[in-house]
């Protein structure tokens, strides 16, 4: 299964994205609980729909957009809270230490280009 979290908004308007491919059944039984808690019928599933949802917008505050086998959640910073900011946090967590886990060495990159 894979899960996404893409961040949009803020002050930069930058977008960021987290991605975890949860493939064996060990990180299924890791990400399975952690679903579960989060109510996905409960929130919008598009950015558009969360920004017109929510009382108050919060100009320069982010909208996470999260995506997860097939469903899919909208919010606005302000109500990542619970088990929604358990998910974000977990996920760009696991993202992030992934995309470490690949970051070639001095040696690797003396390999790629060949004989010097």
């Amino acid at each position: 299964m894979k899960i996404k979290v893409e961040r949009t908004g803020g002050i930069a308007a930058m977008t960021r994205v987290w991605m975890v491919d949860a493939r064996t059944d060990s990180d299924l039984s890791q990400w399975q609980p952690i679903l579960e808690a989060c109510p996905w019928d409960a929130v919008p599933s598009t950015r558009r729909a969360a920004a017109a949802a929510f009382e108050a917008p919060q100009p320069d505050r982010f909208i996470y957009s999260i995506t997860a086998g097939q469903r899919r959640a909208a919010l606005p910073e302000q109500a990542l809270t619970g088990p929604w900011r358990v998910l974000v946090d977990t996920a760009r967590a696991a993202s992030e230490q992934s995309a470490g886990a690949f970051r070639p060495g001095p040696d690797d990159d003396a390999e790629a280009d060949g004989p010097g």
